[in-house]
């Protein structure tokens, strides 16, 4: 799908019938060895020709419907509008979880900020009941 989108021909059956129906000195012509072989007549001469039929008061039978061509497109519209609901959905998962992240958050803070004591200095910090035990 390119940046246009995905062209629709509406009427398409109604457009592939009236050029099967076109005689065959109007439509090109495929060859026996594959090749193509130019319609006897030009599309301007066909249209000459029309033109002459019609203001003579006649009915001109070979008539072909024009395409009509839709393309089908997204709406871009903005990304805040259109990723406004994922985010939403998003921020309510991660309110869900806010307590365990501040609590993880705490933790880790209060292990950043006590200096850690070793061998002498940890006897001496620990209360007196821990230690006769």
């Amino acid at each position: 799908m390119g940046s246009r989108g995905k062209r629709l021909i509406l009427n398409a059956n109604e457009v592939k019938a009236a050029r099967e129906k076109l005689p065959s000195m109007f439509r090109p012509q495929k060859q026996e060895d594959g090749r193509w072989r130019m319609a006897r007549y030009s599309a301007r001469a066909v249209a000459r020709l029309r033109r002459a039929t019609i203001q003579q008061g006649r009915v001109w039978p070979y008539d072909v419907p024009k395409k009509e061509v839709v393309w089908e497109r997204m709406f871009k519209g903005h990304k805040e509008d259109r990723e406004a609901a994922e985010k939403l959905e998003r921020i309510r998962r991660n309110m869900e979880r806010m307590p365990e992240i501040i609590a993880a958050y705490r933790r880790e803070k209060k292990e950043r900020k006590a200096p850690k004591k070793e061998g002498l200095q940890l006897l001496l910090s620990t209360p007196r009941a821990t230690r006769s035990s």
